[in-house]
């Protein structure tokens, strides 16, 4: 088990996060905390709403970063536009609570070729000073899928930090 807390003063607003990454032979768990200056509401929606403008382009099968969007109607999920009227479907949704929680399932990136079940839950908790945003990413399948664990726990740590940094100058 890997673990990571940091806390930093960044623009006058505190945010605080920790990692961690949980393996074993067959699948992982990646955690990721938050805290962000907006209310559960703004917080959600810029999860949502904005993904094409926080996620990093370097992480989609086009590059480009606002090919990126959340369907959140019913059978929706996080989808990605490609060319000719094509697209992807990165996530499904499952569970959809505006301003509290939303839960995915799917493979993100290279497990969508694996035999993986993967649930992502992304909560949105009033505090004092904002919101405390929780990611957390269960992935089981099959052998040797542990070793996944690092590489997307790294991507993913990106990609919230890129959302982190876009509340803080929204």
């Amino acid at each position: 088990m890997k673990r990571v807390l940091c806390l930093f003063l960044w623009l006058g607003v505190l945010a605080a996060f920790s990692q961690q990454v949980d393996t074993t032979t067959t699948g992982f768990m990646i955690q990721y905390h938050c805290l962000v200056s907006q209310t559960p509401d703004q917080a959600f929606e810029t999860f949502v709403q904005d993904i094409g403008k926080w996620w990093n382009g370097n992480h989609t099968y086009t590059t480009v970063a606002e090919n990126m969007h959340f369907r959140t109607e019913t059978g929706g999920g996080l989808y990605e536009t490609l060319e000719g009227d094509g697209w992807v479907e990165h996530l499904s949704l499952v569970y959809h609570a505006p301003g509290k929680e939303l839960r995915l399932a799917g493979g993100l990136g290279p497990l969508q070729h694996m035999a993986v079940s993967g649930i992502m839950t992304v909560t949105f908790e009033g505090v004092e000073i904002g919101t405390k945003v929780n990611l957390v990413y269960k992935v089981n399948g099959e052998m040797g899928l542990g070793k996944w664990g690092g590489p997307v726990g790294s991507v993913l740590k990106k990609q919230f930090d890129r959302y982190e940094t876009y509340c803080a100058e929204d």
